[in-house]
């Protein structure tokens, strides 16, 4: 009997998979990855180049918008692989193999949790870890999550009611939301222009921003509070510590110039909090996520080596009496 088109078709692709240079050509990641698996002496490199490997170009875009935080913009622009951002990570000490947390967080991030495997780490570990150490801010997440839901339609009409101030550059939804932040025109305080191109284009991301703008006033509170508390505490220390009265001392005898000194190291050590210090476990229960830590119920905020009680009103059914 005459051989049937379809099965011409099946045996001619059998053939072509059967050809050496075919095979050759097949996987070279999925090769390496079952080489390396058969000897589970793996050193930390080699599952950096697994990693690498597993993941497609889009996934190294998404890491580099997610890293813009820690990694200067021309270095970005010279990544092409994973293996470059992990270069740059471990050069800034946010990689290692004694703290791959990071990295974990990212591919949690991008939904490559799959990959976690690879540090033994679990999704759940990695969900409850994040509550104390994530190093990706709610500002950055947030433009991430918004650049996940805004469709190549909906970044055209964005781009057309912003026209005038857009370059006439073919970008994409992280492109376009980078733009915005380096023109200054949103920041993790301002999130207007998002708001207002949400309402009207992809009305559905609106309530990522609420929960966003939520949650970044109940920092903004906090911190303030830590503030007054960091103020009263310098005020008796230099209250405790001032001379005796006599001779005009220099500036820094001003209780002003010492205040703002004061302020001005606060402040420093604050910014360095949030970029690299690693929280440890509040020791109450019930806590709320934030950018630099963990907040309580009970008033207890700690992050990195500052350790601060906090007074809060009493609550009734979760409402504010």
């Amino acid at each position: 009997m005459p051989e049937r088109s379809e099965d011409k078709v099946r045996s001619r692709q059998l053939s072509q998979d059967a050809r050496p240079d075919r095979q050759v050509m097949a996987s070279p990641s999925q090769r390496l990855i079952s080489t390396l698996d058969e000897n589970r002496q793996v050193n930390f490199q080699e599952k950096l180049l697994i990693i690498d490997l597993s993941l497609e170009d889009q996934d190294v875009e998404c890491l580099k918008f997610l890293c813009q935080d820690y990694i200067t913009p021309r270095k970005l622009e010279k990544c092409s692989r994973a293996l470059d951002i992990f270069e740059y990570l471990q050069q800034q000490e946010l990689l290692s193999e004694e703290d791959p947390l990071y990295l974990a967080e990212l591919l949690y991030i991008i939904q490559q949790k799959v990959l976690l495997q690879h540090f033994d780490y679990t999704k759940e570990q990695v969900e409850s870890w994040l509550q104390t150490r994530r190093r990706v801010s709610h500002f950055r997440n947030l433009l991430y999550e918004l650049s996940e839901g805004i469709s190549s339609e909906n970044l055209r009409s964005m781009i057309f009611l912003l026209k005038e101030s857009i370059p006439n550059v073919q970008m994409n939804s992280r492109s376009f939301l980078t733009y915005l932040e380096r023109q200054a025109k949103i920041d993790e305080d301002n999130v207007t222009l998002l708001e207002n191109l949400c309402q009207k284009i992809v009305p559905n991301l609106m309530e990522k921003l609420d929960k966003y703008k939520r949650e970044r006033k109940f920092l903004m509170k906090i911190i303030q509070q830590l503030e007054e508390n960091t103020y009263k505490s310098t005020e008796q220390a230099l209250r405790s510590q001032l001379p005796l009265p006599g001779p005009p001392a220099p500036c820094c005898q001003n209780l002003g110039c010492l205040f703002s000194d004061a302020k001005q190291k606060y402040e420093n050590s604050l910014e360095e909090t949030e970029k690299r210090a690693a929280p440890e476990l509040c020791p109450h229960s019930d806590c709320v996520e934030l950018d630099l830590g963990r907040l309580c119920m009970a008033g207890h905020l700690n992050f990195g080596n500052v350790d601060v009680s906090l007074e809060f009103p009493e609550k009734v059914s979760g409402e504010e009496k």
